[in-house]
């Protein structure tokens, strides 16, 4: 797969109805290949509430670079009006890949590539918030 954006993050307005928010980027399973690399929160009068995978909210589309959809709440009242939800990768800053010395494949380097892209983005995210 190749990283062909530069999004990492989305954030959606409340509306006091809608409960499933659209992603466009790629969110993979972090080094466990179980668990989605995704952090979500919260926004209202200025506050961040982080949000809590499964209990929370849910996420569909993990592993599609076309993006996907995150429903919350899993259960209560939409999101207010006046209040946001951020979506964002959130890859580990590790290194999860081992080449042999022989036999690697292709498709092996441009994974490894791919989750150096990944990290990229989110640190660039990370300084641009600083900075505003």
């Amino acid at each position: 797969m190749t990283i062909s954006t530069e999004t990492c993050s989305v954030t959606a307005n409340g509306d006091d109805s809608n409960t499933t928010f659209a992603y466009n980027f790629l969110i993979p399973y972090q080094a466990d290949g179980s668990t989605p690399a995704v952090d979500a929160f919260t926004t209202t009068d200025g506050v961040d509430t982080a949000l809590v995978l499964n209990t929370d909210y849910s996420i569909v589309g993990v592993e599609e670079s076309a993006g996907g959809t995150v429903t919350y709440p899993l259960s209560g009242d939409p999101l207010a009006s006046g209040s946001t939800i951020t979506i964002q990768r959130d890859e580990a800053y590790v290194q999860p890949y081992a080449f042999p010395n022989q036999g690697f494949k292709p498709s092996d380097v441009e994974a490894a590539l791919d989750w150096l892209v990944m990290q990229t983005q989110q640190l660039n995210r990370r300084v641009s918030a600083l900075e505003e």
